[in-house]
């Protein structure tokens, strides 16, 4: 798994960077044991890291079958079971392609990095919300970190706001809940943080904070 915590901290009263785009080659490359194609990117081809044009790569490999070329390795953020977005983790590593198998070339942006994708910004709004709340600032809550739950398989749909050790769990399918640990801690803490939380039909007390929606995606 990536570790993001300490390349994307969101401080209070600082705004994010500017968004940052990277010009990609997209190569969309047929698997050869199956009909799916998946998308290669590739931002240079050189050891000077110039950018990759269609142009350059079909002068480079027209008389070649087998090719290696820096892949830029990505990541896939799921809204509900579909790719909402991707992003550069900043790596690359080097992939064998039979030219062959190339199903179309085009140019992409992709953000750089996580921090510049559309749910970094929804994350940062969220977290600039919750500061507002009674809850915030009866625990003395300060600086926060913003990163991806869980990255198996280089995608991830679940997110977690940090606040030093108390984290609030953002996820395309059920929302925006108190993570289950710091749930449990704050409750064994004093029993009056209840009040800060919705409550099931049964009596049983849910994770989903009273301040927000349930299902604020």
């Amino acid at each position: 798994m990536v570790e993001f915590s300490d390349c994307f901290e969101a401080m209070n009263n600082k705004d994010i960077e500017p968004e940052k785009y990277q010009r990609v080659l997209r190569i969309d490359y047929k698997m050869q044991t199956s009909d799916n194609v998946y998308p290669i990117y590739v931002s240079h081809l050189d050891s000077d890291f110039s950018s990759a044009t269609i142009k350059d790569f079909v002068n480079r490999y027209k008389d070649q079958k087998l090719v290696y070329l820096p892949r830029q390795i990505t990541n896939a953020i799921y809204n509900h079971r579909s790719v909402f977005e991707i992003f550069i983790d900043g790596t690359e590593e080097l992939i064998a392609i039979n030219t062959d198998n190339i199903y179309s070339i085009s140019y992409k942006k992709i953000p750089s990095a996580f921090i510049h994708t559309k749910t970094y910004k929804k994350l940062l709004d969220i977290a600039k919300k919750f500061t507002k709340c009674k809850l915030y600032k009866d625990l003395g809550l300060n600086y926060l970190k913003i990163y991806p739950s869980d990255l198996s398989d280089r995608a991830c749909s679940n997110f977690f706001i940090d606040y030093d050790g108390f984290k609030l769990e953002f996820s395309y399918h059920d929302g925006i809940q108190v993570e289950s640990d710091s749930f449990n801690k704050l409750l064994e803490k004093d029993e009056k943080y209840k009040d800060f939380f919705e409550e099931y039909e049964s009596g049983k007390i849910s994770r989903y904070l009273k301040f927000f929606e349930k299902y604020e995606v």
